[in-house]
């Protein structure tokens, strides 16, 4: 008995001491929660409310204490490891454990809510099954967002949780999340872009001055995207109260993040581009009144400009389809219009017809469609250049090559791989070069160069079907240029090299009449190595960046096909010798300035 009993007095002793240890911890981790919420810094410590803790996450809290952050790194990396081999259910309940372990840690809750509504969603066999994931994503960022009510940055709980009703439930056009909109809206009684509202205003309800004001702009784009769908069903009121709503919001943001210099710059361009749109759909309703009032010079005008505004709004706009249908409307209205009218406003109707068609074709949905319109009116426009060209009206024959060129090239690059793409080009090419020999100056010159052009997109796209008549014409247009080119210096002469250099690599990259194209690009390779030796001479630091720039860019076309080349190594050496130095004589000059 005296040999043992000593044992379980320790125990108890050690016991007393941990408990000791953990009451004298706990106001102490209080004093610097107290101190971290002052200095408006997120808390991670379950302490500061550990009455607040679920019963199963009081041990891996408050008992682990010091050990509770090692812990958590040991599962970060096994949940990274889950990530990486996609095993998303590994990563959930991985996610899930440091949740429960640092459930002030607000990033861990998005993760959940990310893998949740995309992982788990997509990857759930039944399209039930992913939308009980993406409620339960939805579910958990709410459940993280009611946890942290003391934390600065739940803010971004809020707007993950509005992003989701957004983006998964609303903005992914799939079989899915149309029927993940429809549920939604059975079980809720309201839209997705009701709750994304909500959740965003949410995020700029209790971010105060943490919020971020480029991610509180989704207020913005909801109105958005719910004006864009209400002008697709043809609900022109509720089209137009959420744009104003939207530019609202944004004067809003804008005036409460004065200082924000990335918001400075969103923010205005996207109240110009929503005014604009404004516009837009005001200039074709009063088109309308125009037109049956038959004031045909006044609709056009109106047409006009928006049509042009529609055109510049494809760019990096992602609401097309508003684009594409206002285009498609204003198009039908000038084919209707033109057999109307006579003149030059019979031509700027044409004109601007042609150009619609031409950005519908060159947007990113084109369809079918939209081919073969533009198919039939290239078969209108080349028989007018036929007919121009039979008159011998150079003129006109010159402005309808312009418009078969646009149309021709357009439709090329849609499927150049396609025969009669092809054969059409040919067909164009032919009719130039016949054209040209007949004119003479300018005119001359314009129809050549549309030959050449043509030339350059087939060889481009590695078509060499005809290439010994195409090559032809491209070493005819080198070899002038190279008689033309002056004196080094001369603006006029340096433009002209550059052209010349761009046709002759045309000719090297793909390999036709190879031997010849690489003597001349060799010979401007040395000319601009020759130059910048010179520029270099003189400490011309403009001219040697692009004299530099261009030689390099012939030497390494080159080395690209012949690795150890000994004159694109030596030219290269020479280049890198002058800059050195002259390097060397700017830093004496700077050390013979200092010395002075």
């Amino acid at each position: 008995m005296s040999q043992t009993g000593p044992a379980p007095r320790r125990k108890i002793i050690c016991i007393g001491i941990i408990i000791a240890l953990l009451a004298a911890m706990y106001p102490l981790q209080g004093s610097i929660e107290a101190t971290r919420l002052r200095h408006d810094l997120a808390s991670s410590n379950p302490l500061a409310s550990a009455h607040d803790l679920p019963p199963g996450e009081f041990f891996g809290t408050v008992l682990l204490g010091g050990f509770r952050a090692i812990a958590v790194d040991l599962i970060w990396l096994k949940a990274k490891e889950a990530e990486r081999n996609h095993d998303w259910h590994r990563y959930l309940v991985l996610n899930q454990l440091i949740a429960s372990l640092q459930p002030r840690f607000i990033e861990v809750w998005s993760f959940n809510m990310w893998n949740m509504a995309y992982n788990l969603s997509l990857t759930a066999p039944t399209d039930r099954e992913g939308w009980h994931w993406v409620k339960k994503a939805i579910e958990s960022g709410k459940e993280g967002f009611e946890r942290n009510e003391r934390n600065p940055n739940r803010w971004k709980l809020a707007w993950h949780i509005g992003y989701h009703y957004f983006h998964r439930c609303g903005s992914i056009r799939d079989n899915r999340t149309e029927k993940y909109q429809k549920w939604l809206f059975e079980e809720t009684g309201q839209t997705n872009w009701q709750h994304a509202l909500y959740w965003f205003a949410k995020a700029n309800e209790v971010g105060g001055d943490h919020a971020n004001p480029n991610w509180l702009g989704m207020v913005s784009a909801t109105h958005r995207k719910i004006a864009y769908e209400a002008e697709e069903k043809g609900d022109l009121e509720a089209m137009k109260q959420n744009r104003l709503h939207a530019i609202a919001w944004l004067e809003r943001i804008r005036k409460k993040y004065p200082n924000n210099p990335s918001f400075a710059r969103y923010a205005p361009q996207e109240i110009k581009d929503l005014r604009s749109r404004l516009k837009a759909h005001e200039q074709e309703r009063l088109a309308e009144e125009f037109r049956k009032q038959d004031k045909t010079a006044e609709e056009f005008q109106l047409l006009r400009e928006a049509a042009s505004y529609w055109m510049d709004a494809y760019k990096g706009n992602p609401y097309v389809g508003e684009q594409q249908r206002h285009l498609e409307n204003i198009a039908a209205r000038f084919e209707e219009m033109s057999p109307q009218i006579g003149g030059k406003m019979n031509s700027d109707v044409e004109a601007l017809h042609l150009d619609i068609w031409l950005r519908l074709i060159a947007g990113p949905e084109y369809n079918d469609d939209y081919v073969k319109k533009c198919e039939e009116l290239d078969v209108e426009y080349m028989a007018r250049f036929r007919d121009a060209i039979a008159a011998k009206d150079n003129g006109r024959a010159i402005a309808e090559l312009d418009n078969v060129l646009r149309l021709r090239r357009q439709l090329y690059s849609k499927d150049p791989l396609l025969e009669k793409r092809v054969n059409s080009m040919h067909e164009i090419a032919g009719i130039c070069e016949k054209l040209a020999g007949r004119l003479t100056g300018g005119e001359k010159e314009t129809v050549f160069t549309a030959a050449r052009s043509l030339w350059y997109d087939l060889f481009d796209f590695g078509h060499k079907e005809g290439a010994e008549r195409g090559a032809a014409l491209l070493k005819d247009r080198i070899e002038a240029i190279r008689e033309k080119i002056g004196a080094e210096g001369d603006e006029q002469s340096e433009l002209l090299r550059q052209e010349a250099v761009e046709l002759v690599s045309l000719l090297y990259r793909n390999s036709i009449d190879r031997q010849w194209a690489e003597t001349v690009l060799r010979d401007f390779g040395e000319y601009y190595t020759q130059a910048f030796v010179d520029a270099a001479g003189r400490d011309d630091r403009k001219a040697m960046a692009d004299c530099h720039r261009r030689s390099t860019k012939i030497w390494e076309r080159i080395r690209r096909r012949y690795p150890d080349d000994p004159q694109a190594k030596d030219s290269l050496n020479r280049m890198d010798e002058a800059y050195t130095i002259t390097v060397e004589k700017r830093s004496l000059r700077l050390s013979d300035h200092k010395f002075q």
